[in-house]
């Protein structure tokens, strides 16, 4: 696996620094030729064996007849003339190949080996491997779901991320070096994904302007999750990056929409969770940095003492006031559209009781109302679709969800285009055929942490355990210590 890793990591690097205005089946296919020949050093090679290579090292199967017409491109190639056609081999004139071996000089290995000098640790290769395997998965991962998006036709099983594939220090460690701050890094894990977007182009031999024109006048379904984030109720950074997601989608073309099954889970969820905030008063000041700490992210109980201590005045119908308000700002930032029109008939609601328990089987969450408005939002996008999902160009719903485990249900049940995108995903195509900066590589690697399904204990209980303390000591302080202490 290391070796193979290593030949797509330089690949991935090579094919994002050539000129991406070459927007052809041809470009794309030569710019995985080209790959293989800086990798060997610019050896001369027959076509027969840069074939080998490519199905060896990138699983990518072409025929003779598919690259031959770009290997005689003499604007690119340079070739040795054999005894007969056969045994001719190709290489890239020295300028070409010197300046492509240049710009791909800094790839994710060289990230990797620049954290390890900052982040300093007993086991140095240790780290590495965790990495690469990571890099694995997100390499299967994001392969299985370009190429399932842009097939013309059928469906390939795919995988995805599992987080039960790492234990808990091992996403902890994962999630450091991807949310480490540093541009170099962050485009190389873009390039990374880049690749995984080409490759797909390559084997479904589709052009990539077919792309772009497909890519508009989408319209995205938006799930629960991301209006948490949209909200800043998971913190602001992670505000910031769902924000330049959702711009990224408007000045692409696509319209965005929350359905109305959507609307009614989010605002179910913060009534439920402004309960548990009643149900534990009364209590004073709490220390709203340690809900972060010890429930493994910025959840709505920290988002409510944020909100809380900067004022006077403060209530739970006030803050119920004040998400609304927030909500509907959303809406008109970004144009978002609630979607009330689909009427879900007797049959629909067998086929929803049906993928609720198929859903079930993929969610490590026990919450049978979670899966049912799940289920509900794959029947509301199938409804929507009237089974035009034949290919990407034809399809124009998709639903744009964080759930990794909803997306590896999909992948399973969907026989055509799938319903479910990450936003990781949907970001990195827009990245890739409109434009990009820095702020969108760091906005891009945030949707790219593995959920860490286990954490020291939930926010709910931790609300009830600081409503005592807080009764005990105001003192952010001595609360920490007492928490430490449980």
């Amino acid at each position: 696996m290391a070796n193979r890793i290593q030949t797509i990591i330089r690949t991935a690097a090579m094919i994002y620094a050539e000129d991406q205005s070459l927007q052809t089946v041809k470009s794309v296919r030569r710019r995985f030729i080209d790959a293989v020949l800086v990798n060997t050093d610019n050896t001369p090679q027959s076509i027969e064996s840069i074939i080998s290579s490519l199905q060896e090292n990138h699983k990518l199967v072409v025929q003779e007849n598919d690259i031959d017409s770009i290997l005689n491109d003499n604007r690119y190639y340079e070739v040795i003339i054999g005894q007969k056609k056969s045994s001719n081999t190709y290489y890239l004139p020295q300028k070409r190949f010197l300046k492509l071996k240049e710009k791909s000089d800094y790839t994710i290995d060289d990230a990797i080996n620049e954290y390890l000098t900052y982040n300093p640790g007993d086991k140095p290769e240790e780290l590495r491997e965790l990495l690469h395997r990571y890099l694995y998965s997100l390499l299967n991962t994001n392969i299985g779901a370009y190429s399932q998006l842009l097939e013309r036709k059928g469906r390939i099983s795919s995988p995805v991320i599992d987080s039960s594939s790492f234990c808990e220090s091992e996403i902890e460690t994962i999630n450091g070096f991807i949310k480490w701050d540093n541009a170099p890094k962050n485009r190389a894990l873009f390039e990374v994904v880049n690749y995984c977007i080409e490759y797909a182009t390559a084997i479904n031999s589709i052009d990539p302007q077919d792309v772009v024109s497909a890519l508009r006048n989408k319209s995205l379904y938006l799930d629960n999750a991301l209006i948490y984030r949209a909200l800043g109720i998971n913190g602001r950074p992670r505000k910031d990056r769902a924000d330049n997601l959702l711009q990224r989608c408007v000045d692409s073309g696509q319209k965005l929409i929350i359905s109305s099954v959507t609307r009614k889970e989010f605002f179910e969820t913060i009534d439920f969770h402004i309960a548990q905030l009643r149900g534990a008063t009364p209590y004073g000041s709490i220390d709203p940095s340690l809900f972060r700490k010890y429930t493994g992210g910025y959840t709505l109980y920290q988002f409510y003492h944020d909100w809380r201590k900067e004022r006077s005045v403060y209530g739970f119908e006030a803050f119920r006031l004040h998400i609304k308000n927030e909500y509907d700002s959303l809406l008109r930032r970004y144009h978002i559209e609630e979607d009330f029109k689909q009427q879900f008939n007797e049959k629909d609601e067998e086929r929803i009781e049906q993928y609720a328990e198929e859903i079930k089987q993929f969610k490590w969450q026990k919450n049978d109302t979670l899966h049912l408005n799940d289920a509900r939002n794959m029947v509301w996008l199938e409804l929507a679709r009237n089974h035009c999902d034949s290919n990407v160009k034809d399809t124009k719903y998709y639903f744009v969800t964080s759930d990794r485990r909803l997306q590896e249900w999909d992948w399973q049940h969907s026989k055509n285009q799938p319903i479910t995108m990450l936003p990781s995903q949907w970001l990195a195509l827009l990245l890739k055929y409109f434009s990009q900066s820095n702020d969108d590589f760091k906005s891009f690697v945030s949707f790219l942490t593995i959920p860490n399904e286990k954490t020291e204990v939930t926010p709910e209980e931790l609300q009830d355990i600081l409503a005592g303390i807080s009764e005990i000591t105001e003192d952010f302080q001595k609360q920490n210590d007492i928490v430490s202490s449980l």
